[in-house]
């Protein structure tokens, strides 16, 4: 075991841990701190031994990578939040990002890139309803018999579900049983510094309003995925790149498409009142 030093006095010393295999001084009382030095020692041990095992079998080379990926997202986490702790953002890694540091390093920088000074937080997220969509089909018929839509999965995203109590006790809009209360899916692709204040306010009309003239003036939506990336920025994390759109319930009445809007499948809506916004989406380029 090699003992960790420190210049600090002697009543320091008595407050902090000894970690294998560790050279720095943690804490005792940051113990989601020591928790997850434990675990990235533990696979650093782990990985050793398939190491040595991979010398002398080939055919372990896949586990051993999966193995390694584990170790590497483990100790990013620990160099993350050893300087400094921050339980807050521990809380939010572990309930909303599903540990993914490069998921909590995207929503760090929305947040301290926000134009409105408008800061999201744990409160703001539903975690029951974060998902993905790579196991699923390329699109399937939505929507109540008077309106029926081709409803096209965001297969290449992940999807971070945000609480949607402000919207009332009646949950029909948001259901996919084809009820008549049942809102339409749109997509809104938008840059990264707005999507704290879409969190907390809402989706409102931009700037851009290219089909003013034929349906108003209203937020820009579209059906595909694909699109949205033409309306959002690229947000380098670490070695990943992202995109960022927002997934919304629009009330069916209210979407509007001229016939110059078809080929490019784009959707207006009017009346902000008529957009439930419920997913934040995460779209990584290749």
């Amino acid at each position: 075991m090699i003992e960790i030093k420190s210049n600090r006095e002697d009543t320091q010393k008595k407050l902090s841990e000894q970690i294998y295999h560790v050279n720095q001084l943690i804490e005792k009382s940051n113990i989601e701190v020591l928790f997850y030095v434990l675990m990235e020692t533990k696979l650093q041990e782990e990985y050793r031994q398939l190491q040595k095992l991979k010398e002398q079998q080939c055919q372990l080379r896949d586990l051993i990578q999966t193995d390694f990926t584990q170790f590497k997202q483990i100790s990013s986490i620990r160099d993350l939040f050893v300087k400094p702790f921050n339980k807050n953002q521990i809380n939010f890694l572990e309930n909303v990002c599903w540990c993914s540091v490069d998921y909590l390093n995207f929503f760090i920088l929305a947040n301290n890139s926000s134009q409105n000074k408008i800061n999201f937080c744990l409160d703001d997220f539903d975690p029951s309803h974060n998902k993905n969509w790579k196991q699923h089909q390329e699109k399937q018929q939505r929507g109540p018999p008077t309106y029926k839509y081709d409803y096209y999965y965001p297969r290449q995203c992940q999807g971070f579900g945000l609480k949607i109590d402000k919207f009332g006790q009646d949950k029909n809009w948001i259901k996919k049983d084809g009820n008549q209360n049942e809102w339409r899916i749109l997509y809104h692709g938008t840059k990264h510094h707005f999507v704290t204040s879409i969190v907390q306010t809402g989706l409102k009309p931009g700037p851009g309003q290219s089909y003013q003239n034929d349906v108003g003036v209203g937020v820009y939506f579209s059906d595909r995925i694909s699109v949205t990336q033409g309306y959002s920025n690229e947000v380098p994390i670490g070695t990943r790149k992202f995109r960022v759109a927002i997934m919304s319930r629009c009330k069916p009445q209210s979407v509007k498409q001229s016939q110059s809007m078809q080929s490019s499948n784009i959707f207006v809506v009017n009346n902000i009142q008529d957009i439930r916004p419920y997913r934040i989406l995460l779209y990584e380029q290749a």
